[in-house]
């Protein structure tokens, strides 16, 4: 019996793996600006051998900055003259430097005061590092960081018992509130273990008064790594009930940076204990091949392109934690009356990594143009005459991500035309007019295995699903439906090595042209005693929801001038846009400009990305679990018969061989002749019953 619990629990964690990677995490890249200045490093040495190239804070949206300050700590600069051959960062001729400098006088999002001192400001230093907010634990000392946690000024109105989440596992909680509702009782947890508690009194006007400063001891110094502010307390006949408005937190495990200790490929130089400026070089030299991504600190990546003649690469900042992230294009300053400024994807001057680009093809579609703006003299982009418009044009050409060939001729690599518009893919409809689009949902060589009956979730609610693999392993048959309706099926094999023979093209009418909306190569296909497996690598999907462009559609505060008919989309100002300090704006629904809090006009063009939460796993993981569990309750009383005469097992089992043989064309469909329902469940039960014989 030992023995079958074994096996079942094994069969069960093979399920189990399988059960998870039906669904890919999103992520969010931001882009730094693109190398462009040479072919090669050998070329750039020729043309500037004191040449430098710097990333910083204004053109890579990774580094902190604070565009009310004009603040920020983090440079990156590659010296012409460190380089070797054509394509190597070398370690020996500090190739690389990167650079992260304190910066004072930060203010809160809130505007705390400080403690004992109700009249003056709190502010703090700050340092980005690593792509990351730090804070230092001793003034001025870089070499001792805390990361900052929270910095917020949202009002979060929380009854009594109930906990607001903080950082790292701490959590808030309001206890009590008096009689009088004038005062309340926090209670400050850690992991569920009581920290420290507080009774904040809301009755007097000083902010200092209603804010509670939490000290703790990091790295042998006392700092205070909690302020947070109550703006009122309230109690009803219901709810008991406190306001905060005010949150600013630093981690209580801090970091010591030392002479010597690496980061992925950098080692540090100084840090900055006493020039509050860290340095760092690289520690091992870097080559960056074509078509490579190289690790160059933390989640500090270079990305390199596919092209063997030139060299074109970026610094990229990868996120996967669910959230909403900010991706923003260079800062600007008014360029004056005369001057005008345009972002693009790979502008050297004004880069926008929301725009669409491909790095391997150095392609990209859109240009967001500004003129007419003088700093504090003229801060309006007039709508007559037209002070702002974007552009966009259809590339052709493009490679998808997995190398499809095209339907009926095998020997050609499909391609398709690409659009980036506001700040998202499209694809057009039609070829060479961008009137009617839909949106890039899938472009994914990643390698899908899959389980017969499982659904792979593509975009839109779609769903592909493996329902069955023949006797000999080299068909498979998919089902696609859409929020749980059919769409349509095929009979996909695996046995021939031409690509076409193994992909699907799934054909849909889009705005009433017959269009492929989905692409999807099934890579192999295989069936064990336990599982029948689908391998998907190759998905290319559309949406079967267009848009139609005509003259005179509004996107925001823009207005279509050209519909796209000739390839180019070309918008302009429908209403002035006034860029006062410290606002927000929006352009099109998807790009808004914000504007510093400052009497120097700064701003930037960004769009906002979200990561959702991946809720999916638990059910999937849930299944394989369940169906075991009810089919061994089912057969314990046939199990239980022959232990009462050992003599009889061998009957129990023939009968229970025969069992399945019985299933099989039962559940064959109509019109899929050459499949058998093998489900794990039985492969599962028929591996269960041969080692009890033994």
């Amino acid at each position: 019996m030992k023995r079958l619990t074994a096996i079942l629990m094994a069969a069960l964690m093979v399920l189990t793996v399988f059960a998870g990677v039906a669904s890919a995490a999103d992520s969010v890249a931001i882009r730094g600006p693109i190398f462009d200045e040479a072919a090669n490093f050998s070329d750039w040495r020729s043309n500037s051998s004191n040449g430098t190239w710097e990333i910083n804070a204004q053109n890579f949206a990774g580094f902190w900055y604070d565009i009310d300050d004009g603040l920020s700590s983090e440079t990156i600069t590659i010296y012409a003259n460190g380089t070797t051959s054509d394509r190597k960062l070398d370690e020996a001729e500090d190739a690389l430097i990167y650079e992260a400098a304190i910066e004072s006088g930060i203010a809160p999002e809130y505007n705390f005061s400080v403690e004992d001192a109700v009249n003056t400001p709190l502010t703090f230093e700050k340092i980005g590092f690593m792509a990351e907010e730090y804070v230092p634990i001793v003034e001025g000392d870089a070499s001792m960081l805390s990361k900052l946690l929270m910095d917020d000024d949202t009002s979060y109105t929380i009854r009594t018992g109930e906990a607001l989440e903080l950082g790292e596992g701490y959590v808030l909680t309001p206890q009590q509130i008096d009689v009088d509702g004038n005062k309340v009782w926090l209670e400050l947890t850690k992991d569920g273990e009581f920290i420290d508690d507080a009774v904040i009194s809301t009755s007097n006007a000083d902010k200092e008064e209603k804010t509670w400063y939490v000290e703790q001891e990091v790295l042998g110094e006392d700092v205070d790594t909690l302020v947070i502010h109550v703006d009122e307390v309230f109690q009803g006949q219901v709810d008991s009930l406190a306001v905060i408005e005010g949150i600013w937190q630093i981690s209580d495990d801090a970091m010591e940076v030392e002479v010597d200790d690496e980061f992925g490929k950098m080692i540090v130089d100084e840090d900055g204990g006493s020039t509050g400026t860290i340095v760092m070089s690289l520690d091992e030299s870097i080559t960056l091949d074509a078509d490579d991504t190289y690790d160059l600190m933390e989640n500090l990546k270079f990305k390199v392109a596919d092209d063997s003649a030139d060299l074109r690469f970026y610094l990229m900042q990868e996120y996967t934690e669910p959230g909403t992230y900010e991706i923003r294009g260079t800062v600007a300053e008014a360029p004056g009356p005369n001057g005008t400024i345009s972002w693009t994807a790979n502008d050297s001057t004004y880069s926008f990594s929301g725009f669409w680009y491909d790095l391997d093809e150095d392609d990209t579609s859109e240009t967001l143009n500004v003129w007419g703006l003088n700093n504090n003299t003229d801060r309006k982009l007039d709508d007559d005459p037209v002070e702002l418009n974007y552009t966009t044009s259809i590339v052709s050409g493009i490679a998808p991500e997995y190398n499809f060939s095209v339907e009926d001729a095998v020997n050609t690599p499909l391609t398709f035309e690409k659009i980036g518009f506001r700040a998202e893919e499209y694809v057009p409809i039609v070829e060479g007019d961008a009137s009617m689009l839909t949106k890039l949902l899938m472009d994914d060589d990643t390698s899908y295995t899959i389980r017969t009956g499982e659904a792979l979730e593509l975009g839109e609610g779609y769903a592909v699903t493996p329902q069955q693999i023949d006797v000999d392993g080299n068909k498979v048959w998919l089902e696609l439906t859409k929020d749980g309706e059919f769409i349509d099926d095929a009979v996909i094999s695996t046995s021939n090595a031409d690509k076409e023979e193994k992909t699907w093209y799934v054909e849909q009418e889009v705005l009433g042209e017959d269009v492929d909306t989905l692409v999807i190569h099934v890579d192999e296909v295989f069936q064990g005693q336990v599982d029948s497996l689908a391998v998907i690598e190759g998905i290319w999907q559309i949406s079967d929801d267009a848009m139609e462009i005509e003259v005179d559609d509004e996107f925001g505060k823009l207005i279509v001038d050209e519909d796209g008919s000739t390839g180019t989309i070309v918008m302009s100002l429908d209403e002035s846009i006034t860029l006062d300090a410290d606002d927000t704006y929006d352009v099109t629904d998807e790009i808004m400009f914000k504007v510093a809090d400052s009497d120097t006009l700064r701003f930037y063009p960004f769009v906002e990305k979200t990561i959702e939460g991946e809720m999916e796993e638990e059910p999937v993981e849930e299944e394989p679990v369940e169906e075991p569990e009810e089919n061994v309750t089912e057969e314990e009383p046939v199990e239980e018969e022959p232990a009462e005469n050992v003599t009889e097992e061998e009957p129990a089992e023939n009968v229970t061989e025969e069992e399945p043989a019985e299933e099989e064309p039962e559940e064959e469909p109509a019109g899929t002749p050459g499949f058998e329902a093998v489900f794990a469940i039985a492969g599962l039960l028929a591996v269960a019953y041969l080692v009890r014989r033994n």
